[in-house]
């Protein structure tokens, strides 16, 4: 059984854009996500203080951490506890 969909096929896309603002749970940081539709297969992730980069698709091997979240290593930033909001657009 492979962890990643090998064909998108039957994808669906968020019908407009939609952003959260609020407390990180870990860091208690100001955080603010952003989704927004694509017709691009799989998952992607950009930085809202960095616009004009492309966004990254994501892959199982960006893992870099499990103790009490999941954090994903993007180049030089890491995006932690993103495990219920992957589970819930999957």
């Amino acid at each position: 059984m492979s962890p990643w969909p090998r064909d998108y096929s039957q994808a669906h896309t968020l019908a407009a854009p939609v952003e959260r603002r609020g407390v990180g749970l870990h860091s208690g940081a100001q955080t603010r996500v952003r989704l927004e539709p694509s017709d691009s297969p799989g998952f992607h992730v950009g930085w809202l203080d960095q616009a004009g980069v492309p966004l990254q698709r994501l892959h199982p091997a960006q893992v870099c951490e499990t103790q009490l979240c999941t954090a994903l290593q993007l180049q030089q930033r890491r995006l932690a506890t993103v495990e219920h909001l992957l589970a819930a657009l999957a």
